[in-house]
């Protein structure tokens, strides 16, 4: 028996084989359709540069959206991934330029940095959320306001490099992530394993611990919870803390493995990406690095999509909002009796 039923996802292994058959029979296709196709394949996998960039992008952006899922699973919606990206991104540039360490532990110790300042920067609205009633989205979209000035305004000033461009120095050698595969100009580094890893983590964490449970609880009935005896506020808390830990880890992957810098335009919007990949993931962690792998295709191939298929950087996004309406509209024609069944399924956590 297969530890996930596939007819369940089957949409998934739908939308798996299209795009595996866009990019293999893409260069073969002809017209309008087959020119779009030749070129997403070609820019995102027609080289093994484009293919390393595809996979590291995909590696942020599963990370940051673990960000937005874990609080989405309790009810919260975590807008504030950009934010937390930055902060994330800020404090690993600070270990890796500013500290000395062994190598083994220069790159830990920066990554440990990047998530404390990441689920610190969420737990301040997770507390406003949790004891003064505060709407998370108001307070986490505010707090990239925040976040993203305060990063601009050091790079400009007190963190700059001495240079006219916007960046600080870069980080030491012993605080880069190792690298994988190298396809100059890019290099496929630990970060991509670390966010599989992670999605792994996350995946068994909400459906087979506790507090997993728990979290569930909340999001699908929040008066059972009550009746149960959940605490809704730390079920939000740590949901919010694990999610700033994961957008932190998405910047301390940018800045010591991608850009091996810390600059003012860190993030084009990873961090609102992260909703997008979460939620044409269905809700399914374990489905996230997929998701991410889709949408890092469409931005690695960005620039062929312009040059060869002649095509607006703004139909990025509209594709996304596209994958986006049609997981919502998907979730919208079930059958009634598939609607109301329980969004909590009986399963029997670890350790009960």
């Amino acid at each position: 028996m297969l530890p996930v039923d596939l007819r369940r996802h089957r949409w998934w292994i739908l939308l798996a084989a299209v795009v595996a058959g866009l990019v293999l029979l893409g260069p073969r296709l002809s017209g309008f359709g087959g020119g779009v196709a030749t070129a997403w394949a070609h820019g995102a996998f027609g080289s093994a540069s484009s293919v390393a960039l595809t996979l590291e992008l995909a590696g942020v952006l599963t990370l940051v959206g673990l960000a937005f899922l874990l609080p989405f699973q309790g009810g919260l919606f975590n807008i504030g991934a950009e934010g937390q990206l930055y902060a994330g991104g800020l404090a690993a540039v600070l270990v890796g330029v500013y500290t000395s360490l062994p190598a083994g532990l220069h790159f830990g110790a920066a990554l440990c940095a990047a998530a404390l300042a990441g689920a610190g920067w969420a737990a301040l609205a997770g507390a406003l959320k949790c004891w003064r009633g505060a709407h998370e989205v108001v307070t986490t979209i505010m707090l990239n306001y925040i976040a993203v000035g305060m990063s601009r305004y050091l790079v400009d000033g007190p963190l700059n490099a001495g240079t006219y461009a916007a960046q600080t120095q870069p980080v030491a050698v012993t605080a880069q992530l190792p690298v994988l595969w190298s396809a100059p100009p890019m290099a496929v580094d630990a970060g991509v394993v670390l966010a599989g890893v992670l999605a792994v983590l996350v995946a068994l964490g909400l459906r087979r611990t506790v507090w997993g449970y728990e979290l569930r609880v909340v999001g699908g009935n929040p008066r059972a919870a009550t009746e149960a005896g959940i605490s809704q506020g730390r079920a939000w808390f740590v949901s919010l803390l694990l999610g700033g830990a994961m957008a932190g880890l998405a910047g301390a992957e940018l800045v010591l493995g991608m850009e091996r810098v810390f600059t003012a335009t860190l993030s084009p919007g990873f961090g609102y990406d992260g909703i997008a990949v979460a939620l044409l993931a269905g809700g399914e962690a374990w489905a996230v690095p997929l998701s991410a792998l889709l949408f890092a295709s469409l931005r690695s191939a960005d620039k062929a999509l312009q040059l060869e298929a002649g095509l607006s950087p703004r139909v990025i996004y509209v594709v996304q909002a596209v994958l986006i309406l049609a997981v919502a509209a998907r979730a919208a024609w079930r059958p009634h009796w598939r609607r109301s069944r329980p969004i909590v399924r009986a399963e029997v956590p670890w350790g009960s």
